[in-house]
């Protein structure tokens, strides 16, 4: 699976989902998880990732976060439970926030994922690690 956010501008992000998409296969409702659902009607090719990066806010003496995107994003499955997890994988903008063990946290942390207009495709991850007491 290609890693479609390291494309350079909006076209290649566009060609790079349209080439991950052709080369994967989405369930049908034959299988029993999706039995009930309307995954038949999904069309992934409707939509078109978008560069987005994700705004991180909180008090700075606690706050050790980082925004990843794409390939660069903490592996959340090791081998991907399924095609959706998969192309999440190659679309992803994690943040990443650590705050350290024996920190007190005493202001919200604020993640702010501003995402365009209908039709985009984002895949916003958050991992929060947090040292003990």
């Amino acid at each position: 699976m290609p890693v479609i956010n390291e494309a350079a501008n909006e076209a290649e992000l566009d060609a790079a989902w349209q080439t991950a998409v052709s080369s994967v296969e989405l369930p049908t409702p034959d299988a029993e998880i999706w039995r009930y659902s309307r995954i038949s009607e999904l069309d992934p090719s409707a939509f078109h990732p978008v560069a987005h990066a994700p705004s991180v806010d909180g008090p700075a003496d606690v706050l050790a976060a980082h925004v990843t995107v794409g390939g660069d994003a903490v592996d959340l499955f090791g081998d991907a439970p399924d095609v959706f997890a998969e192309l999440n994988r190659g679309v992803a903008a994690q943040v990443h926030v650590r705050v350290p063990a024996g920190t007190v946290v005493e202001a919200p942390i604020v993640i702010t994922h501003a995402v365009p207009a209908g039709g985009a495709l984002v895949a916003p991850r958050l991992v929060v690690e947090a040292g003990r007491d």
